[in-house]
């Protein structure tokens, strides 16, 4: 269990530390793409992941999830191959595709085989915090680093990023992944596999705890995930200078890491966090950059460590031989939903800009909060 907790930690870094994902949008530019094509890229990588997400989960459960981990890991290393060799959209497009699959196979899937492995919610969320917390003071670093070597070579991140990505596959194959017990390897038949997928999937579906938590990681991806996006833009909005904003981004990892930290000691309370964010989104409307720097760090601790409680908290209420199906058909509602709620959101930014649409995000949280609670108080 030792081994494959030091495994898992350094695949799990080596993730976190791709140079790529801090310029890729450069890196397109680069190769000739306008920002419409190198957007639709990430919409034809999202269609192929929505549409392999509850299969992928199934086979995991059916077979080896270090193995379809693999697979996952090897369609994103194929896509990354194309982006750096090519130069034709086309082969863009296929290669966005492929790292769609790829993402739906690891969608879970290592989050389901590290949990059976530790097999406690409290251990869960202190080993996951050391990987959060050591992974964001590896992106710190990348972060300053990253541009710079996109400046002596545009090739260079994505050149790094790819030799990343196959040492951290390799270093996955010192896994050691116990066969699970009531697993059923045998393929009875598409239509009864079918079926016996859609019960385990109805039986998540009718779980009150699950449908909460899940309702929660979609409120959090999608507060948190604008405010992080939206900082480049706001905070020289509102007076920064663009000079420091690379340092004020640093330092945000930073205090990621350190909320990492304190991971094992969180309780998951769905109404108190989303109070939290109703809160900071009011704090982070208001243009005084003062405040709006205390909000963004406040948000930037929280986001050390909400995902893995909302994850162990979700990986509570799965039955193991169930775990990667159940993970995907949530993961599939948490990346269907935002395809439908981010363009609504984005048509505010260029409508009223920033600080009116933080104060509608506020707003929608209070009725989601007040709803909450009514149904809460209606089934006792």
């Amino acid at each position: 269990m030792k081994k494959n907790k030091m495994v898992f930690f350094i695949y799990s870094v080596l993730k976190k530390s791709l140079p790529i994902w801090f310029v890729f949008l450069l890196f397109l530019l680069s190769k000739g793409l306008n920002y419409t094509e190198a957007v639709l890229l990430d919409s034809f990588s999202a269609f192929t992941a929505i549409v392999f997400e509850i299969p992928s989960g199934i086979l995991a459960d059916k077979m080896s999830r270090k193995k379809l981990i693999v697979l996952g890991e090897i369609a994103i290393i194929s896509n990354y191959i194309f982006l750096l060799c090519s130069h034709s959209y086309l082969c863009f497009v296929f290669g966005a595709l492929i790292s769609g699959i790829g993402q739906a196979c690891l969608s879970g899937t290592g989050e389901a085989m590290i949990y059976d492995e530790i097999n406690d919610e409290t251990a869960y969320k202190s080993y996951m915090g050391q990987i959060n917390k050591y992974g964001y003071f590896v992106i710190a670093g990348i972060t300053l680093s990253s541009s710079w070597l996109f400046e002596l070579n545009s090739n260079l991140p994505m050149i790094i990023s790819i030799l990343f990505e196959i040492i951290s596959v390799l270093v996955l194959g010192f896994f050691y992944e116990e066969k699970r017990e009531n697993r059923v390897n045998e393929f009875k038949g598409l239509k009864e596999e079918f079926s016996a997928q859609i019960t385990i999937i109805k039986k998540y579906t009718t779980n009150s705890r699950i449908l909460f938590i899940t309702g929660l990681s979609l409120i959090m991806l999608e507060v948190i995930s604008n405010l992080n996006y939206t900082t480049q833009a706001y905070l020289p909005s509102i007076g920064l200078d663009v000079r420091y904003l690379g340092l004020v981004l640093v330092f945000f990892n930073i205090i990621s890491a350190f909320g990492a930290k304190v991971t094992e000691k969180i309780k998951l309370n769905e109404v108190i966090w989303i109070l939290i964010y109703i809160m900071l989104l009011l704090m982070v409307s208001l243009p005084y950059m003062g405040i709006v720097l205390v909000a963004l760090c406040v948000s930037r601790y929280i986001n050390g460590f909400i995902w893995t409680i909302i994850s162990a908290e979700t990986n509570k209420q799965i039955e193991s031989t169930e775990r990667a199906t159940a993970l995907s058909f949530v993961n599939l509602i948490t990346d269907l939903l935002p395809m439908l709620i981010d363009p609504l959101i984005a048509m505010s930014y260029d409508k009223y800009g920033f600080p009116i649409t933080y104060r509608i995000l506020a707003f929608s949280l209070l009725i989601i909060v007040l709803i909450t609670s009514y149904t809460r108080n209606k089934k006792k």
